[in-house]
């Protein structure tokens, strides 16, 4: 059953559903609080990024609720009240830097794009490898299938995806997503093994 947080931020009420631990409901609502105080984001309709979410503020009845992106529908269209996922995501981003006391500077957000190799959509061994900077929305990841020796030039082997569509192939590999460019996971029967950083340095083993 989810949970009904409420904070009061100078005057106004604001809102959230969510089924979370208390830490990382703690770590958005502080979040949530230093933006309203440096950018006054709580107005109907503003929108903010925290880490790859989308937030967005409504008002409703002189209060305002916060809504998510709806990562299993369309997110770039279709938001949700229940925030649970999406905060679920921001806490292994951050549980993931923590661990391996690596982080990156750069915004990446769910609508950006990453390439795949086809048959590692299907895989249960997979390697992500954060290849470039972001640019032009191409978020610099790449996933291949840990299994596969074989390098292939043919572009039909590759496809071109949003970042969200990672849910549904491999969920543990949007946790690695706000890691630096050169790092390369290991995610095997839908958990994270290895990463290296771009030294060839395990940062993390389970």
């Amino acid at each position: 059953m989810q949970n009904k947080i409420v904070m009061n931020l100078d005057g106004k009420k604001v809102f959230f559903y969510c089924d979370n631990d208390k830490n990382i409901i703690n770590t958005f609502c502080l979040t949530i609080k230093g933006q309203e105080t440096e950018n006054h984001i709580v107005e109907d309709g503003k929108s903010i990024f925290i880490g790859w979410g989308y937030y967005v503020f409504k008002e409703i009845d002189d209060e305002y609720q916060i809504l998510a992106a709806d990562y299993t529908k369309d997110p770039s269209r279709d938001l949700t009240e229940d925030l649970t996922l999406s905060l679920n995501i921001l806490k292994d981003h951050l549980e993931i830097s923590r661990r391996t006391g690596l982080s990156s500077d750069e915004l990446i957000t769910f609508q950006d794009t990453f390439v795949a190799k086809k048959i590692a959509l299907s895989s249960d061994a997979v390697y992500l490898e954060k290849q470039q900077a972001v640019e032009n929305g191409d978020s610099g990841w790449y996933m291949g299938d840990a299994n596969d020796v074989e390098q292939s030039d043919d572009p039909d082997d590759y496809i071109t995806l949003p970042l969200y569509k990672l849910l549904s192939y491999c969920p543990k590999a949007v946790s690695v997503l706000s890691l630096p460019v050169g790092t390369i996971a290991i995610i095997k029967d839908g958990e994270i093994t290895n990463i290296c950083d771009e030294d060839n340095n395990e940062v993390y083993a389970k």
